[in-house]
């Protein structure tokens, strides 16, 4: 059986001279430009830009960068989603879509919420969950159509968890105004409609090393892969607290309660933790003592009680999980 895999050309730089032949074929660019943008892209501290091989057992198939400019008038808008090519003879076997979706993974992994293309192609990145947004002007001064894409880490069978972005503003405002949503958060005080952005941006500030406070998405009835129209019901994810350990957090909308939504993606954060995160041993939970229902969900997940603690004026019950 063929072995399909997708690599970074930065942890694997034996294959510099092979992306930098391909890219320039395929693209029929001066392969000075190509070398000079990969080989640099291997050492620097930035995150972009970053190229990617599919390869066939050994052969090169497919390819995609992300970068900061994809020779358009778009300079607001980065990383961009570049040199998406699958092989002629590949073709049909969705190989391109896998590298969509890589693409958004990857920028989530390296803290983008959003990641664009441009492309004169109509209908074809839709079917990915990719949104026209507008028109930007090329280096020869034609007009060319910008997608974009929220970036995404995790994939679960109703769920899908993203970086949260001030897209969100609206739903996340009308979820936290709920009493029954903010009596068991921080010190159970009501939660101001107003407070949406100042969350959100606090959740973004939070974000280190890969991991933090996911956008957790209810996904499309219509098209599961079209994560543009996917509704916002919680956030769920880890974070370093203050004294050092690692909590798992979560909320979700009171209309989403009862559904299995909070373990199913507290399950898919604990995966992804061990999966990426090896430095990470322990994850610890917390919860009020009179919230059975957050309590039942973290013992789903395997956590064991080890006391009480204090904190937000409060004791809290305390868990912890190694992993």
């Amino acid at each position: 059986m063929n072995n399909i895999k997708i690599i970074s050309v930065k942890e694997n730089p034996e294959f510099l001279d092979k992306a930098v032949e391909y890219l320039s074929t395929r693209w029929k660019i001066s392969p000075n430009i190509y070398h000079d943008c990969i080989a640099n892209s291997l050492i620097t501290q930035s995150p972009l830009p970053r190229w990617y091989l599919m390869l066939k057992d050994t052969e090169i198939i497919g390819s995609y960068g992300l970068i900061t400019n994809d020779f358009n008038s778009r300079h607001d808008l980065w990383p961009w989603f570049a040199a998406l090519y699958i092989e002629k003879s590949e073709r049909g076997k969705a190989l391109g879509a896998q590298l969509l979706e890589h693409g958004r993974q990857e920028a989530a992994k390296l803290g983008f919420p959003t990641v664009y293309l441009v492309t004169d192609h109509v209908d074809y990145y839709e079917k990915y969950g990719w949104q026209y947004i507008a028109d930007a002007y090329d280096v020869g001064g034609e007009a060319t159509r910008v997608y974009e894409a929220p970036a995404r880490i995790i994939e679960t069978d109703r769920l899908n968890l993203r970086r949260l972005a001030k897209s969100d503003i609206p739903a996340f405002s009308k979820m936290i105004s709920t009493t029954d949503f903010s009596q068991y958060l921080g010190s159970g005080a009501p939660i101001l409609p107003g407070a949406a952005s100042r969350w959100i941006a606090g959740f973004d500030s939070e974000w280190e090393n890969g991991y933090g406070v996911f956008a957790v998405t209810e996904k499309s009835p219509i098209n599961p892969a079209d994560n543009i129209h996917d509704t916002l019901i919680g956030y769920c994810g880890i974070r370093t607290i203050p004294d050092g350990r690692v909590e798992i957090l979560y909320a979700y909308d009171p209309a989403a309660w009862g559904k299995g939504y909070a373990t199913e993606a507290g399950q898919a954060i604990i995966s992804y933790a061990r999966e990426h995160f090896k430095d990470i041993t322990e994850i610890i939970a917390m919860a009020y003592p009179q919230n059975m229902g957050s309590i039942g969900v973290i013992k789903k997940l395997g956590f064991k009680s080890i006391g009480q603690e204090e904190h937000f004026g409060n004791m809290l019950d305390v868990f912890s999980l190694n992993i």
